[in-house]
């Protein structure tokens, strides 16, 4: 049976907040932060979803926006294959921008991950999620390069997310899992729907890749 899991980053870090990367290390989310995870929640509830299970990367960022989106109304667990690709000794840096075109070439030398063994290993993590929850909805927690790798990555239902530089706090990516394939179905950008319904102009502004 298909399996729906619905991928979202993590709300709003200090660290984002400050414009520096994050990768392994941790930023608690800013009080921005835990109300996009509530916005989160309450797209999710619109849309009647009921889920079996919640899945978070075991950073601290990940495991605070999914106890926010969860409340305790379903089990949850947290997977290091979902945890953010690390840039090495660029970690924490501030204003660090990453270049893709170079980054595969740099990353032994930050002692970074490589972009094919970031994908590879969350790419595992949820096919190894979908194999042990058949025919339900699983809610996952993870963070922004992933979410990037995932669009670039897995194979489209429909045509393929062209924007993806927007990396949201909040977004969420929606997967099918059917015939023992992972593959994308939707993007969807919660907060900036919520601020564009309330007419939060200035707020939708502030709104940036991280």
């Amino acid at each position: 049976m298909s399996v729906r899991l619905f991928v979202v980053r993590h709300g709003q870090t200090v660290m984002n907040q400050e414009k520096r990367s994050q990768g392994w290390l941790d930023s608690p989310l800013t009080e921005r932060g835990k109300v996009e995870a509530l916005i989160v929640r309450d797209w999710l509830k619109d849309r009647h979803l009921q889920f079996a299970h919640g899945y978070s990367s075991d950073l601290g960022r990940a495991r605070q926006t999914l106890g926010l989106l969860v409340q305790g109304e379903f089990p949850t667990n947290e997977e290091a294959g979902l945890r953010e690709m690390t840039l090495g000794k660029m970690d924490g840096v501030q204003g660090f921008v990453l270049d893709p075109a170079k980054w595969n070439q740099q990353a032994k030398e930050y002692g970074g991950e490589s972009f094919e063994h970031a994908a590879g290993r969350a790419i595992a993590s949820l096919y190894a999620i979908a194999r042990v929850n058949s025919g339900q909805n699983v809610l996952v927690v993870t963070h922004g390069m992933i979410i990037n790798l995932l669009m670039e990555t897995l194979p489209p239902i429909q045509a393929a997310w062209k924007d993806t530089d927007r990396l949201e706090n909040g977004m969420v990516l929606e997967l099918v899992y059917t015939c023992g394939q992972l593959w994308l179905s939707g993007v969807h950008l919660p907060v900036s729907e919520y601020l564009e319904k309330h007419n939060l102009e200035e707020e939708k502004q502030k709104i940036g890749k991280f």
